[in-house]
């Protein structure tokens, strides 16, 4: 004790000396100094000072011992009140129980060696929580912050930096391109529409699951992260395809519109001249106008021709190796998300074998401490037992000795001594039970805690391993979408490529029934020769240069007519790649024998034949090509028509009008 009690001075000459002021070993006196209330404190010391004053004052009493007898009997009876079950005494003992014996919850774990920690799925140790921030979490609560708010402030760096304790920890990768789905292409529209609902119902569901903290820290935003990523950087971008398919579509649009609008001119003049209301001035113009556009009809579909097979085979290449990269890029980001869950299965299991032996070790240790426990305090309430018994003989005796206190002072002193003894030791065994319940309810509850805590771990690897599980689901159906995504792409492509080959087919089956016009304009002009000429040997001498004329053109249709044979083999060879169903060249119908009769209406005059241009002559000096198309095209063609009308008929109408031919 830091105040010592008095000693009694007796009425001989040796000096009393109470047993603390003999000394104490070191932990008792800490358990006196430390670990009993001040209240308790001043009990005991003012019981013993009493006493002290008690046994010093038996030698100068001697004399009036007989009047102390009464109150020798009044002080037992206080002494039995204070002394009694639920005493003065008893009363500041249980003061002691707001008394900490153990200055922190480590100091258990340090002292009997409890590997309790709580471990995260990352394997290190995670802090225990703090019941105010969480309080502060709770909208219940009362508070005027919100629950993010207050999360954020009790979070330490690294728990900020950490995209596990963001909010919407798995929907905010996808969420900038679902934002985006109006600058997007549409052939995205089925994988955005698959990610949005995947976001709305098992990735939520993934977040509510990740809100508590036992399983806050869960790194499941990585699997995710890693799709995010995947769909950001290969599924949004423009597809080169289909700007080129665009580009084919326009040509071909507009090549098919200079056509029409040439048929329509073409059948505009035959009708003038079966009506007989063109001079050959006039004829001669409008058969020039006809031959020209002919001509130049064919040269832009060849030219078409090779534009759309080099394009063509780019778009092969292309499409190839996007779909390549696609695929290969599909297959990583599945193998680095399968990579992310299965780490944390592996992790959630060790942290399942570390908590297990733990929860062993918890129980060991409160099985041990509670023997100690029952053993102590056994011992201590049969010694407090035996000093209430002697405490109640020598107030017995007290009362006995006082009425014969001249003939026994010696005695009386000496019982006096023993009690102040036995009291004072049973008012120390007494706080030294009381702090032994008192300390061992609270290591009994924290031990508790610890093991409960022990114990809730293994349920929290449990359900960490069935949130990797759903991950691990949602990540199958994000991937799943994603390579229908790709294999749709990869559809699109074919589609597009068949419908490219499908306008280069149209454009060589043009071009061959161009060819076929000049070819039956030519044979129709050799038959005519021909029957002119068998009339009498003096026209078929006449006409030598002009029928070498005509089987020049003929000859040179039919190598034109052998390079179309060329190309629609190399086109049959593209259709045949893409399983496209064979075609026939050549195929022609009344529109196409329609507007031949109406050509060899305007063709139909031997001095029209000799002044109009031929193929060859044509193809030797071109003219210069007028750039446009579409409807431009089509308004120059009736500005042309008109002017060929009004003009005067010295014009030079063996030159060739200007050809106009579609933009590149």
């Amino acid at each position: 004790m830091t105040t010592r009690m008095q000693t009694i001075r007796p009425a001989s000459a040796q000096r009393y000396v109470s047993p603390m002021a003999r000394g104490s070993p070191d932990g008792a006196d800490v358990l006196w100094t430390d670990f009993v209330p001040d209240e308790l404190k001043k009990t005991v010391t003012s019981f013993t000072d009493r006493e002290a004053s008690v046994a010093a004052a038996l030698a100068d009493r001697v004399d009036a011992m007989w009047a102390e007898v009464d109150a020798i009997a009044a002080r037992n009876r206080e002494r039995r009140a204070l002394l009694r079950e639920g005493g003065a005494f008893d009363h500041g003992l249980s003061a002691m129980a707001d008394l900490p014996f153990w200055d922190t919850k480590e100091r258990i774990a340090l002292r009997f060696a409890l590997p309790l920690a709580d471990l995260n799925v990352e394997g290190g140790e995670e802090p225990a929580p703090d019941p105010a921030a969480e309080a502060a979490d709770d909208p219940a609560a009362g508070g005027a912050a919100k629950p993010s708010a207050a999360r954020a402030l009790r979070m330490t760096s690294e728990q900020l930096l950490d995209p596990a304790y963001h909010q919407k920890s798995l929907r905010r990768y996808f969420t900038p391109i679902l934002q985006r789905r109006g600058e997007l292409p549409k052939t995205m529209s089925l994988l955005l529409d698959a990610v949005q609902q995947i976001q709305s119902g098992e990735l939520a569901t993934l977040e509510d699951d990740l809100q508590n903290d036992a399983t806050a820290r869960v790194p499941l935003y990585a699997p995710f992260r890693t799709i995010a990523t995947f769909i950001q950087q290969h599924l949004t971008g423009p597809s080169s395809l289909a700007a080129v398919e665009a580009g084919v579509v326009q040509q071909h649009r507009a090549l098919d519109q200079r056509e029409r609008a040439d048929a329509e001119h073409v059948a505009d003049d035959a009708a003038l001249v079966e009506a007989g209301q063109l001079n050959e001035e006039e004829q001669t113009r409008a058969a020039q106008h006809m031959w020209v556009r002919l001509f130049e009809s064919a040269a832009a579909r060849e030219h078409r021709y090779a534009d759309d097979a080099r394009q063509y085979k780019g778009m092969m290449s292309t499409g190839l190796s996007a779909v390549a990269a696609l695929r290969e890029a599909l297959d990583r980001c599945a193998a680095d998300s399968a990579a992310s869950l299965q780490s944390l299965m592996r992790t959630s299991a060790t942290c399942s074998d570390t908590t297990e032996s733990t929860a062993e070790r918890a129980a060991a240790i409160a099985r041990e401490a509670e023997l100690m426990f029952h053993r102590n305090a056994q011992q201590l309430q049969e010694a407090i037992r035996g000093k209430l018994y002697r405490l109640e003989k020598s107030e017995a005796q007290q009362e006995r000795l006082a009425r014969r206190v001249r003939e026994a002072v010696k005695e009386l002193y000496a019982e006096q001594v023993r009690y102040a003894e036995v009291a004072q030791e049973a008012m120390l065994a007494k706080i030294a039970l009381r702090q032994l319940e008192c300390s061992y309810s609270q290591l009994r509850d924290t031990v508790r805690v610890r093991q409960a805590a022990a114990l809730s771990t293994d349920q929290r690897a449990t359900d960490v391993q069935s949130l990797v599980r759903d991950a691990d689901a949602c990540r199958r159906s994000l991937l799943l979408a994603c390579a229908q995504h790709v294999e749709r792409v990869e559809r699109d492509q074919h589609f597009q490529r068949c419908h490219v080959v499908d306008y280069i087919a149209n454009n060589v089956q043009m071009w061959e029934r161009k060819v076929r016009d000049i070819e039956f304009l030519y044979d129709e002009r050799y038959c005519a020769l021909v029957k002119k000429t068998a009339m009498s040997w003096q026209l078929e001498y006449l006409a030598v240069g002009e029928r070498e004329k005509a089987v020049d053109n003929l000859t040179d249709v039919r190598e034109e007519l052998q390079k179309v044979v060329a190309c629609w083999q190399e086109v049959c060879r593209m259709r045949d790649a893409l399983d496209l169903d064979p075609q026939t060249l050549g195929s022609e119908g009344k529109t196409a024998n329609e507007l031949r009769r109406q050509m060899r209406l305007l063709d139909d005059n031997r001095a029209v034949q000799r002044r109009v241009v031929t193929w060859k002559a044509f193809k030797k000096a071109p003219a210069t090509p007028v750039r446009g198309g579409g409807r431009g095209a089509v308004a120059r063609l009736a500005e042309q028509r008109r002017f060929s009308a009004t003009a005067e008929p010295r014009m030079q109408l063996h030159k060739p009008l200007p050809a106009i031919l579609p933009v590149e």
